[in-house]
Parts: C-alpha cells; sequence; structure tokens
C-alpha cells in the first residue's frame, strides 16, 4: 500500500504565468491535475528534476523543492488554501 503527505498551499504563491504551465503539463503527464480551485501535483520522490519543468516560475520550483525536501509525496495548490511567510505572495 502506498501512502503520501500532501503539503496544501494557496495559489498565491505562484505566478499567473503557472497557469499556463501547470495547465500544458496536465495535458502532457499524469502528475498534474487541473482542478476548478488549483492544482494538484504529484512528485517524484527519487528524481527531483522530473518534478521541475523549464516553464515553471522560480516561485513554483522553489515550492516543489521545498515540499520534496520535506518529504511531501504531493502539492496541492488551492485558492482558499494557507500561505507561508517563507514564500512570496503573487497578487494577480
Amino acid at each position: 500500500m502506498e501512502t503520501y503527505s500532501v503539503l496544501a498551499l494557496s495559489t498565491g504563491h505562484i505566478e499567473e504565468s503557472d497557469n499556463v504551465a501547470l495547465k500544458a503539463a496536465a495535458y502532457q503527464t499524469n502528475m498534474v491535475m487541473v482542478r476548478n480551485s488549483g492544482y494538484f501535483i504529484k512528485l517524484y520522490q527519487d528524481e527531483k528534476a522530473s518534478n521541475i519543468r523549464p516553464s515553471y516560475s522560480y516561485s513554483l520550483q522553489k515550492l516543489i523543492e521545498f515540499a520534496l525536501d520535506k518529504g511531501f509525496g504531493m502539492i496541492e495548490l488551492d485558492s482558499d488554501a494557507d500561505t507561508l511567510e517563507e514564500f512570496i505572495l503573487h497578487d494577480w
């Protein structure tokens, strides 16, 4: 049985351009899922570089690296989720 922890964060931590990048990724891989209020990003645990696409902003790349370093297996980006002080909040 596989289990993993999910890090839920506000979509305010990603840049507006990440909407386009994540929607494109959702159609190219089964590791990104689009929702009405955000995204789910399933993370490869053993292939850190495979989680980051060139089209992802620096902000999103930092969130992914943070989640991996903390041992999370998925990121839930949601418009109503909490924010973390250590990450920039983008007003878009």
